[in-house]
């Protein structure tokens, strides 16, 4: 019987290998069974570690970033995978409800799911059959560390007047920066309602940005797949800045200071790196991104919910 063929007969052992060698699988929120990625939509994929498995579920960490996580309600509906060599695992479950583990972590109870399919490892724009969409992510390699604490406040007042009207939102106990209104500036956040900041004014000191593809998030970092030609750039820098999109909650991506962990190259000519949230030149701004990404977590779970009853009401129709 060829590999692959049984691996996926055999998911059950091979989700109990991961969790002997205490490895990760990854999810999205998605409504419904289906395994194709949604048209027009990306999906924000996060990594978590599996934490244990029966024969009626799952237990995994919760999804979050800045070192929190963030419990999801009971029936939100979950697409997850997990990687086995060079090749992907995908399956569809929802979440039975969110438990805190002795050592205070949140994490997730899953349905064990009743089978998996195959599909693609890396992101691949012609594979429509079962898989994640995954979203580009813009980021530059970092020339002045200092500068960033900047950005981020910038960043960080766009988003809050975006949310809030113009409001300030204290995080964690620390008042929000007010947010500015260049006269006739164009740029992120150019919309009526909102302050017109060009994108020059939100990046730190940066050399030439490139356009990378998101493969995860986790509550420490970002997986990231960059480009051949701007891999090297990247690779010689100590910190990365980079943008996430956190769309539905935002049109403006969130601002975010990486430092890179690993790497290692794709037979495709691109390098997978793994990269750490970095705080150190701007504390304040680990509780404004948990924060940040709780709120998106919940705007997707909600979208994801409603997409569930939207299907359940097309089926009785």
């Amino acid at each position: 019987m060829p590999a692959n063929r049984s691996r996926t007969e055999n998911w059950v052992s091979s989700l109990q290998q991961i969790l002997e060698r205490r490895g990760a699988v990854e999810f999205t929120l998605r409504a419904g069974a289906d395994l194709r990625p949604e048209p027009g939509r990306d999906d924000l994929v996060w990594r978590v570690r599996l934490l244990g498995m029966d024969g009626s579920r799952l237990i995994v960490g919760a999804p979050g970033a800045g070192g929190r996580g963030v419990g999801l309600a009971a029936g939100t509906p979950v697409v997850a995978s997990y990687c086995v060599g060079q090749n992907r695992w995908i399956f569809s479950t929802e979440v039975e409800r969110s438990v805190v583990l002795a050592t205070q972590e949140t994490a997730l109870r899953l349905a064990m799911p009743r089978g998996v399919s195959r599909c693609a490892r890396r992101h691949c724009p012609r594979l429509a059959t079962a898989g994640f969409s995954l979203p580009a992510l813009s980021c530059w390699p970092v020339s002045d560390p200092i500068s960033v604490r900047g950005a981020e406040i910038a960043n960080r007042a766009l988003i809050e007047s975006r949310l809030h009207g113009g409001g300030s939102l204290a995080v964690g106990g620390v008042p929000g920066p007010a947010a500015v209104r260049p006269a006739g500036a164009r740029g992120l956040g150019a919309g009526d309602a909102g302050p017109r900041i060009p994108d020059e004014a939100l990046l730190p000191s940066v050399g030439p940005g490139s356009e990378c593809r998101l493969q995860n998030v986790s509550c420490g970092g970002l997986g990231l797949l960059i480009p051949g030609d701007a891999a090297g750039a990247i690779e010689r820098a100590a910190f990365t800045w980079a943008r996430l999109p956190i769309e539905p909650m935002c049109d403006v991506p969130l601002g975010l200071t990486l430092r890179r962990v690993h790497t290692h190259a794709e037979p495709d000519g691109q390098v997978y790196a793994g990269f750490a949230y970095e705080f150190a030149f701007h504390p304040e701004h680990q509780a404004f991104v948990a924060s940040t990404v709780a709120g998106l977590i919940g705007a997707l779970e909600r979208a994801a919910l409603a997409g569930r009853a939207g299907d359940a009401a097309r089926r009785a129709a």
